[in-house]
């Protein structure tokens, strides 16, 4: 059996186009807080930390590209993950 392990990274989750699209991140530049900022007031999006490797390969924030994930199981996963505890207050 192989269990996948991945350290703690973050999500900026928002809503996109009736789902969710997504960026990670590992740690926050100067610059990339202020982005965030913005995502989070002008754009009712939501960071969280987690582990689950099934975001490890969404665009990275510094990139300028968001991840849009097809599959209703990612979807559901986004949507689960942007409605429950979030830590917007640490870039606000």
């Amino acid at each position: 059996m192989v269990v996948k392990e991945t350290r703690p990274y973050y999500l900026v989750i928002r809503p996109w186009k009736g789902g969710y699209a997504v960026n990670s991140f590992m740690r926050p530049t100067d610059k990339t807080k202020s982005f965030i900022k913005r995502l989070i007031t002008e754009h009712q999006a939501h960071v969280v930390q987690t582990t689950d490797v099934r975001f490890v390969d969404s665009a990275t924030l510094s990139g300028g590209k968001i991840s849009v994930h097809k599959d209703q199981a990612r979807q559901e996963a986004l949507k689960k993950l942007y409605e429950g505890s979030n830590l917007d207050s640490k870039f606000l």
